[in-house]
């Protein structure tokens, strides 16, 4: 799946420091909703075979993006665009901290950084109920398309 990342509730700050001849686009997520929350809250999409159904994901630190002041110019004056790339199904268990997708950072047309995105809370296994209807699901899903 792919999402716009300003779809989903977050915002995209862009800051632009000249250092000599390095130009250093900092990146900064924020998702006011996720106070609390360790790391900035980008998505809750649903998870398969888990003790609850939806799992917040995100960025869990800091990004910045470091390009040349010559590139930086044929980027343009466009805004900095994210999109999310997720792995689905989620299925539990799924530890905090691991990988579930990934966040694509353009300008101008051309990628210029990939982040990870990650499951920002721990989900053990549903019971034996849980984990089989939606073993049904998914293989019904898979099956029908």
């Amino acid at each position: 799946d792919e999402a716009d990342v300003g779809a989903e509730g977050a915002r995209l700050r862009d800051l632009l420091h000249a250092q000599g001849r390095r130009d250093e686009v900092s990146d900064c997520l924020a998702d006011e909703s996720a106070e609390g929350e360790s790391g900035d809250v980008l998505a809750k999409p649903t998870i398969w075979k888990g003790d609850r159904g939806i799992v917040p994901i995100g960025v869990d630190r800091d990004v910045y993006i470091t390009v040349p002041s010559s590139e930086l110019r044929a980027l343009g004056s466009e805004p900095l665009k994210s999109s999310i790339e997720r792995l689905d199904p989620l299925v539990a268990p799924l530890q905090r901290g691991e990988t579930v997708g990934r966040m694509l950072i353009s300008a101008g047309g051309r990628q210029v950084a990939e982040v990870p995105i990650v499951a920002l809370e721990r989900v053990e296994s549903g019971g034996l109920l849980r984990r089989a209807y939606d073993a049904i699901v998914l293989w019904w899903r898979k099956r029908n398309g």
